[in-house]
């Protein structure tokens, strides 16, 4: 069994439904922002559990690593050991034995055998999330690359572009400002004033499709969630946008705030935390 199943802790004739209920489970055990004080190495091994759903829930990718798995048997055990494995590393080894494959074959089929040669390409998050076209040369010659909705960093498009020959390109995928991933949910930490978390208001923030009037109700708390429905990936299901509130204080904490805030709080006193005990 392949070391991504033994991180998902699947077998290898898990199904689609099966693997995301994996990745679903360990989530919730390793997922930072379920357990906000895990380790190093907690954090680490979810990164791991994250790069391994990324490959086995894709059909293409999956079927890659199968078919790597199988032709090497148990090398891949004991290359990595699974305290130390990187699913980078692997993807490394990976595009290490297709290229060794490629110059082996003077990338010409021999004996029924496909030549494959890798590539790389970065694009930007919106690209990933939204799914672009873009151009790569391969031997020489410019072509259009789809890539599709929700695709990942370091995930690998496997394209047969000619009778016999193979490209499989790495995909790069740059940060943006701002927005994360949660499987099909765009995820916005949004930093909020003082003010506008007593008084409400609007505030523009971007989003995939562009930016947007978002509108902020009076007395909100912070790390309160807001939904935009549909705006995030695009899929069977569509994603949303969840926006988390952050109140954000003045860095110049000036002593006439303080008065006007003590004053207030004299005048209308409350206890936030009147069910503490």
């Amino acid at each position: 069994m392949g070391l991504l199943y033994q991180i998902l802790e699947i077998s290898h004739r898990a199904t689609h439904d099966e693997i995301k209920a994996a990745y679903r489970r360990l989530a919730k055990i390793y997922h930072p922002d379920v357990n906000p004080h895990s380790s190093k190495d907690r954090i680490e091994h979810f990164q791991k559990i994250r790069q391994a759903y990324d490959i086995l829930s894709s059909p293409e990718q999956k079927s890659l690593y199968d078919e790597e798995c199988k032709k090497n048997g148990l090398k891949y055990q004991s290359d990595f050991s699974r305290d130390s494995f990187s699913v980078d590393d692997l993807f490394a080894y990976m595009s290490r034995q297709f290229n060794e494959e490629s110059s082996t074959n003077e990338n010409e089929p021999k004996n029924g055998n496909t030549a494959t040669s890798s590539y790389s390409l970065k694009i930007s998050f919106v690209e990933a999330c939204l799914g672009a076209t873009k151009n790569l040369v391969i031997d020489g010659q410019k072509r259009a690359i789809t890539i599709p909705p929700g695709a990942t960093h370091k995930s690998t498009l496997v394209l047969d572009y000619l009778e016999g020959k193979r490209a499989m390109v790495m995909i790069y995928v740059a940060p943006h400002p701002s927005l994360s991933r949660q499987d099909q949910n765009i995820c916005l930490d949004l930093p909020i004033t003082f003010s506008e978390s007593i008084c409400g208001g609007k505030v523009e923030i971007p989003t995939l499709y562009g930016p947007v009037l978002l509108r902020i109700p009076p007395c909100i708390k912070s790390g309160t969630i807001l939904t935009l429905k549909e705006k995030g990936i695009p899929a069977k299901k569509k994603g949303d946008q969840l926006v988390k509130i952050l109140i954000t204080p003045p860095k110049n904490n000036t002593e006439s705030l303080q008065d006007v805030l003590k004053k207030w709080e004299k005048e209308n006193p409350y206890n936030p935390r009147i069910n503490f005990f």
